[in-house]
């Protein structure tokens, strides 16, 4: 009723970028970027000052080198195609045996060894790489630069918008990020072959099963490793592999957690736990034990939630069920 007047009327045609970064693979020297067409026509884009025309529905393959020059190596690709903005890639390389500048702490029967940059922190058990913490915190996709407090007991770093510490006492390690923006951190990555899996509240994992798969679940929906918090029903995500049990819990139930086995983030084999927010309060727990001990354990530190109140009395309850059976069920 009345009077509409319309000020301004647009129309945004939306189309769906023309190329993607399909598939990363990750070798010992080089890293492999698959790159694919989707349009049914030929796309010309640059790539690193190089030019390139990809047929339409075909791949192409990018290689860039690794330089193992640092613990941990950023390695992108970006596309630039006329008229689109650039499309941009990044992996990271960890490279444990890299720099031997580190801050070395006791960690249960192994050792936690912390770069002094600030960039990775590298687990070890008989001489041999358990997991990774790497990259330990990101911004925009990039590791701030951090300068080092305090490497006494508690490891402390701290940037121009971020500070980063880490405490190993017994076999667990505390973290505690705080910054201005959004981050991601610790990126938790498990070496070895998988022997169990959890994602409270999503995924259950058997020896050599893959995350987000089909097996339960047919519709895009399989597509689980960020998943809506809401649906996460216990701060707790954990790998046992053949060389170790690394288990992930957090304080704040609204960080966003994210869950891939394998890592096909980076393009390798050994497993991703990582969370967002702008103040992550995490404890890593490693050990040999079974899957089963670190939902003990989580329980045990925070307990189980309390239940939901209930909806109906025992009487009510009774009453809609005889209802249900004396009418429509009837």
């Amino acid at each position: 009723t009345g009077l509409i007047e319309i000020d301004q009327i647009r129309l945004i045609h939306q189309q769906v970028y023309p190329l993607s970064i399909s598939q990363v693979t990750q070798k010992k020297s080089t890293v492999l970027f698959d790159v694919t067409n989707h349009r049914d026509t030929t796309v010309a884009f640059t790539s690193d000052g190089e030019a390139y025309e990809l047929a339409g529905k075909q791949t192409l393959t990018l290689s860039r080198g690794v330089r193992s020059e640092t613990p941990l190596e950023a390695l992108s690709v970006t596309l630039r195609c006329p008229d689109w903005p650039p499309a941009r890639r990044t992996v990271w390389v960890v490279n444990p045996e890299v720099g031997s500048d580190w801050l070395v702490k006791p960690l249960g029967d192994g050792t936690l060894s912390v770069a002094r940059d600030g960039s990775v922190a590298v687990v070890r058990k008989a001489n041999r790489v358990v997991a990774t913490l790497g990259p330990l915190v990101t911004i925009d996709g990039q590791c701030p630069n951090l300068r080092l407090i305090d490497g006494k007991n508690t490891v402390r770093f701290r940037g121009a918008e971020v500070s980063l510490s880490l405490t190993a006492t017994g076999n667990e390690i505390d973290i505690e990020i705080d910054s201005g923006r959004l981050c991601e951190g610790p990126v938790v990555r498990t070496e070895g072959g998988l022997e169990q899996g959890l994602f409270a509240g999503l995924e259950y994992l058997g020896k050599g099963e893959r995350s987000s798969s089909q097996l339960d679940i047919k519709t895009p929906e399989h597509i689980r490793f960020a998943p809506d918090p809401l649906k996460v029903t216990m701060p707790l995500m954990a790998v046992v592999t053949d060389r170790a049990s690394v288990a992930v819990t957090w304080d704040d139930m609204t960080l966003q957690p994210g869950y891939a086995t394998p890592k096909f983030f980076d393009g390798t084999h050994d497993h991703r736990m990582a969370l967002q927010g702008k103040s992550i309060r995490a404890t890593i727990r490693v050990t040999e034990d079974p899957l089963e001990e670190s939902i003990a354990w989580v329980v045990g530190r925070k307990g189980l939630p309390d239940l939901p109140p209930a909806p109906r009395s025992v009487a009510q309850q009774q009453a809609l069920c005889l209802a249900a059976l004396g009418g429509p069920l009837k």
